[in-house]
C-alpha cells in the first residue's frame, strides 16, 4: 500500500473563484478572478488590504466559505482518488486553512465529493514535513515551494508533482525542478496506479 497526500486548495479545490465570489457579495465592484485567470495567488485585483480583512472576517465567521468551494477536480478525477482510499492506500490531504471549523468544513467537502466518509484531512503549513512524518510516497501540490521543501524534507523519498496553473507556470524552487508537472489530478493518480 502507498501513502498519498493531496493538497487541497489549488488542486482539488477553486479557492480563488470561491474567495473572489464572496468578495463581490459584499463589494460588488470586485471582479471574480477564476482560477482559469487567476495570475499570482496572492493578488486579489480590485481589493484593498481593507477588503481583504474585511472577507476573511466573514469566512472566519461562516464555514459554508469551505463547504460551497467549487472544484477544480473533474467527477472522473474524483472517482480515481476514492478508488484508491477503497483499495487501501494511506491518502491524506492536507491544507493551510486555518479558520474556525475549517476542519470540518473540508471533510464535509471531501465526503460529498469522494462518496465516503474515510476522508484523513490534516491542518498544516508544513507540507513537506508533514510528507516525511507520514512517509509520503506520492505527493501534488500547485505551489512549487510546497513541493520542493517536500523533497527536501524527504531526500527525494517522496515523488512530488506541481500541478500546472495559470500562477505558477514559471516558478520553481531549487528541488521542485526534479518534480513532475502534471496537468490534471488524473495524471497524477494514473502515475500512482502504474506503479503499484
Amino acid at each position: 500500500m502507498k501513502t498519498v497526500v493531496f493538497d487541497i486548495d489549488g488542486v482539488l479545490a477553486d479557492w480563488s473563484t470561491g474567495f473572489s465570489q464572496w468578495a463581490q457579495s459584499v463589494f460588488p465592484e470586485v471582479p471574480v478572478v477564476t482560477h482559469a485567470n487567476c495570475a499570482a495567488w496572492d493578488v486579489r485585483p480590485g481589493m484593498t488590504p481593507e477588503m481583504e480583512r474585511v472577507i476573511w472576517s466573514l469566512i472566519k465567521q461562516d464555514a459554508r466559505f469551505w463547504r460551497d468551494l467549487p472544484s477544480l477536480a473533474t467527477e472522473r478525477e474524483l472517482r480515481a482518488i476514492s478508488e484508491l482510499i477503497y483499495q487501501g492506500h494511506r491518502v491524506y490531504f492536507a491544507t493551510n486553512r486555518k479558520t474556525p471549523r475549517a476542519l470540518a468544513a473540508t471533510r464535509d467537502w471531501l465526503e460529498a465529493r469522494l462518496h465516503t466518509d474515510a476522508v484523513n484531512v490534516i491542518i498544516t503549513h508544513r507540507k513537506g514535513e508533514f510528507c516525511k512524518v507520514v512517509d509520503a510516497d506520492y505527493y501534488i501540490d500547485d505551489k512549487s515551494e510546497n513541493v520542493d521543501c517536500a523533497i527536501w524534507m524527504t531526500d527525494t523519498k517522496t515523488k512530488s508533482y506541481v500541478i500546472t496553473r495559470p500562477y505558477n507556470s514559471v516558478i520553481y524552487a531549487p528541488h521542485s525542478k526534479s518534480a513532475r508537472r502534471v496537468s490534471t489530478v488524473l495524471e497524477f493518480v494514473e502515475d500512482i496506479n502504474a506503479e503499484i
